[in-house]
């Protein structure tokens, strides 16, 4: 091992020289080029070093700042009544809509409740849809299992 670590060793000088002659073989603009792109390289790895490290820094606070938030009741208290609040404005909703139907004229109303009917239809197919292609999942599933549980 340590024969074939000296080999990558000489390998590695020979490509280091190698490299080294062609920076020679070229003109003094192009060298001068070359120099201020791995200069420009360099401080352009060191900013983004730094960048990660201010990344991972401000990382470690939010996840702090997360589990403070998580463990404050009031806090969760708080989540709590603006989802029921959420959950109550739109059922609101939803009651105007039909004491203002209770008001319509008898063709207006029909006419709205079958759209909602049609709308209620289609949600039902696309579920049914879902459900059946579950099933299909599920008992995938279980002929999986049923061939490994019989191969075991």
């Amino acid at each position: 091992m340590e024969n074939e670590i000296g080999s990558y060793e000489q390998q590695i000088q020979e490509i280091n020289f190698a490299n080294e002659a062609k920076l020679n073989d070229l003109d003094p603009e192009q060298r001068n080029d070359y120099e201020k792109y791995k200069t420009d390289n360099n401080a352009l790895l060191q900013e983004i070093q730094a960048s990660r490290a201010e990344l991972e820094d401000i990382n470690g606070k939010l996840t702090h700042a997360e589990s403070v938030l998580r463990q404050d009741t009031l806090k969760q208290r708080a989540q709590h009544l603006r989802d029921e609040k959420t959950h109550l404005l739109k059922r609101k909703e939803d009651l105007e809509l039909q004491t203002n139907e209770m008001n319509l004229p008898f063709p207006e109303a029909r006419e709205r409740l079958m759209n909602r009917i049609k709308q209620d239809n289609a949600e039902i197919k696309q579920q049914e849809k879902e459900i059946s292609e579950m099933r299909k999942v599920v008992d995938q599933y279980q002929r999986n299992l049923k061939e490994i549980t019989n191969e075991l």
